[in-house]
């Protein structure tokens, strides 16, 4: 909601506003699918030894609750998810904020998909302990899917709620991931499956 949020509020503005959130979203999810198969075809070629296998689950339970500590503002490791070039895909996604059409609404949604972002970084770090490239390509297609619902309200409730409520709200999505990055990290220990 933090990195996306705004951009998702952008998305379905205008006359068909729904219809045109719905095409960013494919755009969006899309990149997301193409990501997955990358970090799974990743994982997969680390799978054939255990020693990197076992390293791979502990690294993804790492991320995932860094992820989640830097989602609820308790660390910061802006260096590691804002690289220079995020700043061009913010160029080249508000370039296609004011057009109207469908293309710039699925454009806007693949590059939103290639943003720096906490919860992408999880996301991937999961896909590549699927340790496979179709499971890591349908793990991102579920993730894409089913952040949209989040971000339409997002969308809707970033007009209504003040910082504060937001904040929380933040938080709270933050506590859930630094859980599931909790348990990722356990069943990556040994005798722990």
């Amino acid at each position: 909601m933090g990195m996306c949020g705004g951009f998702a509020m952008l998305a379905h503005t205008g006359t068909r506003g729904g219809l045109r959130f719905a095409v960013y979203g494919l755009g969006k999810t899309l990149t997301y699918v193409v990501l997955g198969v990358s970090a799974g075809a990743l994982g997969q070629a680390l799978a054939v030894s255990p020693a990197a296998s076992l390293v791979l689950r502990v690294l993804v339970g790492l991320i995932v609750i860094g992820s989640g500590l830097q989602l609820g503002g308790w660390v910061a490791f802006d260096r590691l998810y804002m690289p220079p070039a995020a700043g061009r895909l913010v160029g080249a996604l508000s370039a296609r904020v004011g057009s109207p059409s469908m293309v710039a609404r699925f454009s806007m949604g693949a590059l939103n998909g290639l943003l720096p972002c906490g919860l992408l970084y999880a996301a991937l770090g999961a896909a590549a302990g699927t340790m496979s490239w179709w499971a890591g390509a349908a793990f991102m297609a579920v993730f894409g899917l089913f952040t949209l619902p989040a971000l339409f309200v997002a969308g809707q409730l970033g007009r209504l709620l003040d910082a504060g409520q937001r904040r929380i709200l933040v938080r709270m999505g933050a506590i859930l991931v630094i859980v599931f990055g909790a348990l990722m990290l356990v069943r990556g220990m040994p005798g722990m499956h």
